[in-house]
């Protein structure tokens, strides 16, 4: 199962120049800011959406950056086992695992 960022369809989008985040500059919305503003369905709860329970549970999400705030706790509850995304480097994964 894939998923992707991106805004619900039929609806526009950051890439059609709709997105609230793109209009502030760096140092209204430092990194690590809140995502409330955020447009998009992040990969995480696209997958969430469109996934089954039963192939979630005990299974590990790959994505390419760390998960924000509120995908976080979505993947936990949906059941995921691990998260593995890539560090800063590019050489090594971190993984998350909650049985730790």
């Amino acid at each position: 199962m894939t998923g992707y960022n991106g805004t619900v369809p039929g609806k526009a989008g950051c890439l059609e120049g709709f997105c609230p985040r793109g209009r502030l500059t760096y140092d209204q919305i430092p990194a690590g800011a809140d995502y409330g503003n955020c447009v998009a369905l992040h990969a995480e709860e696209n997958l969430l959406i469109h996934a089954r329970r039963e192939d979630l549970a005990g299974g590990t999400v790959y994505v390419t950056r760390a998960p924000c705030y509120r995908c976080l706790p979505r993947l936990e509850a949906a059941g995921v086992h691990r998260i593995v995304w890539r560090t800063e480097t590019g050489m090594e994964a971190k993984i998350l695992s909650w049985d730790e």
